[in-house]
C-alpha cells in the first residue's frame, strides 16, 4: 500500500499496519497534499501529535 503526497512523494505502509491509516478530508472534496517532510506537512505532523 502507498500513499501518495504531492510532487509525487511516495510512503509505502505495510498491509499489515493498515490500521494506522484513517479518511481524511470530507466527501466531494479532494484533499490538499503535502509535500513529504515539507514546512505544511510537518506542522501537520506536530499539530497531531499534540492531540495525541
Amino acid at each position: 500500500l502507498h500513499l501518495v503526497y504531492s510532487g509525487g512523494d511516495k510512503l509505502y505502509l505495510p498491509v499489515e499496519n493498515i490500521e494506522l491509516l484513517s479518511r481524511y478530508g470530507s466527501a466531494g472534496g479532494e484533499a490538499q497534499l503535502d509535500k513529504l517532510g515539507g514546512v505544511a506537512w510537518q506542522a501537520r505532523v506536530a499539530r497531531i501529535k499534540g492531540r495525541v
